[in-house]
C-alpha cells in the first residue's frame, strides 16, 4: 500500500508544476509582456512646427526652363510662342524663356525621323521642346524620349 501511495503522489505532483508553470508563464505575459507591447507599439505624438510650415509657404520656389516651340513655319511659331507666353503669364513658379524655332527643310516633321535624328535635341537638363508635327492624328500629344513634345495642330489650348 505504501509503494501504491508514492506512485499516486507523483503524479499530483507533475498536475501541480504544469498549473504553476501555466500560472508563472500567464503572469510574466501579463507583468513583463504587455507592458513591453504597449510601450513599442505606440505611436510618438509630437506637436508640428506650425512656424517652420508657414515660412515655408512663404519660400518663393522657382523652376527655370527653356521651351523652343518649333515649327515647319517660323510665322506659326512666332504666334504660338505668344500663346504660350499669354497662357504662363501668370505663373508663379515657373520662370521660362520660350523661342521660336524651326527645323531644316529637308528634316520631315513627323516623331519617328525626329526621335531617330541626333543632334536636334535638347541635351541639358531644363530645357524643352515642342514639336508641331503635322503627320500626327488629330488631338494627339506625343512624349519623345529627349525631352521632347509632339503635338498635332489640332490640339487645343
Amino acid at each position: 500500500m505504501g509503494k501504491g501511495n508514492k506512485l499516486g503522489d507523483k503524479p499530483t505532483k507533475d498536475e501541480d508544476l504544469r498549473m504553476w508553470s501555466a500560472i508563472v508563464f500567464v503572469i510574466i505575459l501579463f507583468v513583463i509582456g504587455v507592458p513591453l507591447w504597449w510601450h513599442l507599439t505606440t505611436v510618438e505624438r509630437v506637436d508640428l512646427p506650425t512656424s517652420r510650415i508657414e515660412r515655408l509657404n512663404r519660400t518663393l520656389t522657382l523652376v527655370h526652363t527653356n521651351i523652343s516651340v518649333i515649327t515647319g513655319d517660323e510665322e506659326l511659331s512666332r504666334r504660338l510662342v505668344h500663346e504660350l507666353t499669354q497662357s504662363l503669364q501668370d505663373s508663379t513658379i515657373l520662370k521660362y524663356h520660350i523661342e521660336a524655332g524651326t527645323l531644316p527643310k529637308d528634316l520631315a516633321l513627323s516623331p519617328k525621323v525626329l526621335e531617330a535624328t541626333p543632334g536636334i535635341h535638347p541635351q541639358r537638363p531644363g530645357v524643352y521642346q515642342l514639336v508641331l508635327c503635322p503627320e500626327l492624328e488629330s488631338k494627339r500629344v506625343l512624349f519623345g524620349a529627349h525631352r521632347t513634345l509632339y503635338f498635332s495642330k489640332n490640339v487645343g489650348s
